[in-house]
Parts: C-alpha cells; structure tokens; sequence
C-alpha cells in the first residue's frame, strides 16, 4: 500500500511538471511572423524574441519575464517594443493555442498565439 501510494505521488507530481513545462517552445504572436522562444534559464522561464518579419523587431530582445505559474495560468511581465513598456500579462495555453492577455491600467487586449513545431 505504501508503495502504491509513492507511485501515485511521483505520477502526480510528474503530470504537474509536464503541465508546466508546456509553455516551453516556440511561439508564433500572429503578428507580422514573429516568433518567441520560451525556455527555462536558471530556474526562470522568460521568452527571447528569435525571428521576425518586422524589420525593427529587436531579435534576442528578452520580452517575456517573472513567469510564474497561478492555478492554471501562468502570469508575467510582457515587454512592448512598440510602447518601450513592460505590461502585466497572463497566458491560458490549450495544448498548442495560447490566449495571452494583456492588462494596460484597466483596458485588457486578448491575442492568441500558436506553439511551432
């Protein structure tokens, strides 16, 4: 019994670190082609954007910071290029759809980006 009970723990726990580790990869914004690395750097995760078909896109520009997992969100600081500002964000991922929302003082802008391959 105690062991079957070790082993539904581990499988748990390891459900639960998978579920995290989902965010990691590539991400097209659906903006002008634009693509985002997410991956986990000294225990943090934050995204680099890594390609772009804007000709001013700031390619290795660190733009997603302090991910943090929240029940079923994870939540952090997205950085606009446009706004040179950083801005509260949450991300909701649906296996390969990510809804990332966006809060600008009491406006929120929803986009939708898509996890590469």
């Amino acid at each position: 019994m105690k062991t079957l009970t070790m082993i539904s723990i581990f499988l748990l726990s390891s459900i639960s670190l998978k579920a995290q580790e989902s965010i990691l990869g590539h991400w097209n914004t659906g903006q002008e082609n634009t693509v985002i690395e997410i991956k986990e750097t000294d225990g943090k995760m934050e995204g680099r954007i890594i390609s772009s078909d804007h000709p001013k896109a700031p390619l290795g520009k660190l733009i997603l910071k302090e991910l943090r997992r929240e029940e079923n969100l994870l939540k952090g600081k997205l950085y606009s290029p446009k706004f040179d500002k950083w801005f509260d964000a949450s991300f909701s991922q649906q296996s390969n759809d990510c809804e990332v929302t966006i809060k600008v003082g009491w406006v929120e802008r929803k986009v939708n980006w898509t996890k590469l391959q």
